[in-house]
């Protein structure tokens, strides 16, 4: 019996490995194709069933700019202290915002401490979504979405929100971000707006022990207000770093939040703290402790806080 050469048997092994890949391929590829559809068509599913759940208040923004909407002004930089040369953020004259916008405009990162906290947690927990309740102009939720996570941020000044899609598209990040554009409170109804002409980041619900310097040559607005538990639908991931910013209205926020803490394993909650009159701080506290949240002054560790020296910003952690 004649031995076949090594070259016939390299080309005997070739043809019938290429035999097997053009026989086996379009199978594992229509294979391939069909999984991913079922996948689509799954993920397409789940959303007509978060959007067909939600509360009809609930107004969900383009992360993108739409149409031909002319803002009279258009100012966009770089993130101070970004890594990444092309994460941008849109500002306000620094005449309407003198802390937030003039701290962005002179170089400086607002609340750097704070956002440094936030992107410790995000960083040691790939699971975490960030939810930013009073985002105005996006700052932490832009940080969060160049970090690739999803964001839900949740903004009642329409200015605030243009801003922010513009800083989106500049970034290319519209996909990280769903905007919900409403205030949060404990119902569904119309609120009016406590507006300061130099501070947009200041303006308030106009309730009950919020900050009641307003200026009156401001124009007048109104906003719908929705629940925390409406925005279950909307959450992408069930782990959650919270963070609230909505001008000591926390406590009104959480008079209507059961379910969400219910729903979503919120596993930080960050939260301005200074300003509050102690009925409307213990409101906070009860429900926080009732969750089996500890108060912290830090995101990533328990660090005891003083109650007679509150810092302007708290955490609360969960422990059970």
């Amino acid at each position: 019996m004649r031995t076949l050469t090594p070259l016939k048997q390299f080309i005997i092994v070739a043809a019938i490995l290429v035999l097997a890949y053009f026989g086996v391929m379009p199978v594992l590829m229509r294979k391939i194709k069909q999984d991913n559809g079922q996948q689509q068509a799954k993920l397409q599913e789940t959303r007509e069933v978060n959007k067909n759940s939600l509360h009809p208040d609930v107004n969900i923004i383009s992360s993108a700019p739409q149409g031909q909407v002319v803002l009279p002004h258009k100012d966009c930089i770089k993130m101070p202290g970004s890594v990444r040369q092309d994460l941008y953020i849109c500002v306000h004259p620094v005449k309407n915002d003198i802390w937030i916008s003039g701290a962005l405009k002179s170089g400086k990162l607002w609340e750097d401490s704070l956002i440094q906290e936030m992107m410790v947690a995000l960083k040691a927990d790939q699971r975490l979504q960030l939810i930013d309740i009073g985002c105005n102009i996006g700052l932490y939720s832009l940080w969060a979405a160049a970090l690739d996570r999803h964001v839900l941020s949740v903004e009642m000044m329409m200015t605030n929100v243009q801003l922010l899609q513009m800083s989106l598209e500049l970034s290319n990040l519209t996909s990280m971000v769903t905007i919900v554009n409403n205030a949060i409170y404990k119902d569904h109804r119309e609120l009016g707006v406590k507006l300061i002409s130099d501070n947009i980041g200041g303006n308030s619900l106009d309730v009950p022990n919020t900050p009641d310097v307003i200026d009156d040559k401001a124009a007048k607005l109104t906003v719908k207000t929705i629940c925390m538990n409406d925005l279950v639908p909307l959450v992408r991931n069930t782990r959650v770093y919270l963070k609230m910013d909505i001008e000591n209205s926390e406590h009104f926020a959480l008079q209507c939040a059961d379910e969400f803490f219910k729903e979503v394993d919120v596993k930080i909650v960050q939260m301005e703290w200074h300003q509050r009159v102690p009925e409307n701080r213990q409101v906070i506290l009860s429900f926080m402790a009732s969750r089996g949240y500890n108060m912290s002054r830090s995101a990533n560790s328990n660090m005891y806080v003083d109650m007679n020296s509150i810092p302007g910003d708290v955490f609360f952690l969960k422990v059970s």
